[in-house]
């Protein structure tokens, strides 16, 4: 068993109102390129523990948690309140995700009144178990 942090980023889009969606990028390794999902490997089981707001979310959102395109297992509070400094702040349950499931994250971003597009970000604590 080993745990591990992967960051997940989004482009809030320059004049996006409250809802609007954007799919997030699952940065697994630090050294590569994020992506739109992730497949758990074959042996493999995966467990989302905790997940806390970057420095950079200046706007925030809420996280959807899609296994296999079909079902929400999980929906975050804004991530506003996730901080990691605060010991009160909301933990998600554990997500289990077994060998062949895909996880997508979709966030409802908050309204952008910027000219430009906003990157964020938050990190998840997961347990992997071989």
């Amino acid at each position: 068993m080993a745990v591990v942090t992967w960051r997940v980023k989004w482009t809030n889009p320059a004049g996006s109102t409250t809802g609007d969606v954007v799919v997030a990028e699952i940065q697994t390794d630090p050294k590569r390129p994020g992506q739109p999902s992730i497949t758990v490997p074959k042996g493999r089981t995966f467990v989302i523990k905790d997940m806390f707001k970057n420095p950079d979310v200046t706007i925030g959102g809420s996280i959807e948690f899609v296994i296999n395109d079909l079902e929400v297992v999980y929906r975050s509070p804004d991530v506003n309140v996730m901080d990691p400094n605060n010991p009160s702040r909301p933990l998600p349950p554990d997500i289990y995700l077994y060998e062949g499931d895909n996880l997508k994250l979709n966030v409802y971003v908050n309204a952008n009144p910027n000219t430009s597009d906003v990157e964020e970000s938050v990190t998840l604590v997961v347990e992997i178990i071989e």
